[in-house]
């Protein structure tokens, strides 16, 4: 897997990943009509533009381009997924990587929602702004919601010795869930942590405190199924209103099919 920023020569990869979506998806909930707006929104021009402006990316499974994400300031936009390759956490990936990239400058984080998006960005902890519409071709309206979520920065002050986390949220695919208890320690910028619980029987992790107060480790675990699962995790830790520590985290396996997730673990 590759996230990498945009350039001329992916603009027609870009745009047919984005045409081939919008009309795979869209016309389940909108209109033709809505549907046709859509897909001239998102023209060559626009995402040229937005290519020039560096404010593009694309994520790669192996040599191929299945997702693409962009953003104008603190505003997230044209998130898409090619339809054969979502439900495997790339979307959430995706996400993370934009607001991670606006949460260095901004405080909070927007985006237009569609009608086929809003629960996902909720589950993201994004919050209804305003409800809009326009009016487009033969009286149709497009009915879209604007979201906000508010960031926290990365906070490097954080001394993990001693600390348990539970899971609050988890890409399909992963193995660890709300039952799952982790057990935190630090010597410098060394951290390790064992966790159990839920489909976990036994499990280690073992990485860096990076200088940024980002985590990069490696976890491996043995769960109920009696399979043994490797895999790679880089985690950012925000602080919530109650002074505890949430760690959310893009993690890959590197066993299997080497699936990507999202995941979020809070301080208990």
């Amino acid at each position: 897997m590759n996230y990498i920023q945009a350039s001329s020569e992916h603009l027609e990869t870009i745009y047919r990943l984005t045409q081939d979506t919008i009309r795979s998806i869209y016309p389940s909930y909108y209109p033709k009509e809505v549907v046709d707006f859509f897909c001239s929104h998102h023209s060559r021009e626009a995402i040229q533009s937005d290519i020039e402006n560096k404010n593009v990316w694309i994520l790669f499974v192996n040599d191929t381009i299945v997702g693409t994400g962009s953003r104008d300031e603190n505003h997230i936009n044209r998130v898409f997924v090619i339809p054969d390759f979502q439900g495997n956490g790339y979307g959430s990936f995706i996400m993370q990587q934009l607001e991670n990239k606006i949460g260095e400058v901004y405080d909070e984080v927007l985006l237009d929602a569609s009608l086929c998006a809003i629960q996902l960005y909720e589950k993201r902890g994004y919050s209804t702004v305003s409800y809009e519409k326009t009016a487009v071709e033969n009286g149709s309206i497009l009915v879209y919601i604007v979201m906000k979520k508010e960031l926290s920065h990365i906070t490097s002050a954080i001394n993990y010795d001693g600390k348990c986390f539970s899971t609050k949220s988890n890409t399909s695919g992963g193995d660890v869930n709300s039952k799952t208890v982790f057990n935190y320690h630090q010597l410098g910028d060394i951290l390790w942590a064992d966790y159990q619980g839920g489909n976990i029987s036994k499990g280690f992790l073992v990485g860096n405190v990076e200088k940024d107060g980002t985590l990069d480790f490696h976890y491996q675990h043995i769960n109920t199924k009696k399979q043994i699962r490797i895999g790679k995790c880089h985690s950012m830790p925000q602080t919530l209103s109650n002074g505890k520590i949430s760690l959310h985290e893009e993690w890959q396996w590197l066993d299997g099919n080497c699936d990507v997730g999202s995941s979020v673990i809070e301080e208990m």
